[in-house]
């Protein structure tokens, strides 16, 4: 289990950044390992689980990248619904070019209201995926945080 230090480092994280709620995760626990957070149903918890040394169990949540925490591809499919700020509305062109290249340039005045760090990629109605949103004095640029299966199903279509 998580620490409740760790637990609220999560959540805060996830409530400050993308604007997720803190209970979009009712229900859950949070687990820990030494470079990944875990998203476990209550409902799902073995007797005895919270006492054992886990290395994996549930849906990764959060991986810790150097000091920052970067959202899991899966949770942000989950919880990209939730995300009120730190979303990257995307286009089936650009999400194709962003795959092939590895980066997309973005202009300044799709950066409103957008940090510098990982954004979550909407393309319609639902959350694919991360990118690493980099800004500089023209513009910025995403940096592809997607698996590489899905970048190469992606560019196959």
């Amino acid at each position: 289990m998580a620490s409740p230090s760790e637990t609220g480092l999560c959540l805060s994280y996830l409530d400050h950044r993308f604007g997720i709620p803190p209970e979009a995760l009712e229900g859950h626990y949070i687990l820990a390992t030494s470079r990944t957070f875990y998203l476990l149903r209550k409902a799902d918890m073995p007797a005895g689980l919270a006492t054992l040394s886990i290395q994996q169990a549930g849906l990764p949540l959060l991986r810790k990248v150097g000091r920052f925490l970067k959202p899991t591809t899966c949770a942000a499919q989950l919880l990209g619904r939730y995300a009120r700020r730190g979303v990257v509305e995307i286009q089936r062109k650009e999400l194709v070019s962003l795959a092939a290249n590895g980066e997309l340039p973005l202009s300044k005045p799709r950066l409103a209201g957008l940090d510098e760090g990982y954004v979550l990629l909407r393309l319609n109605l639902g959350v694919i995926g991360v990118s690493l949103l980099v800004v500089d004095e023209k513009g910025g640029r995403l940096l592809c945080r997607l698996p590489k299966a899905m970048r190469a199903a992606i560019v196959r279509r």
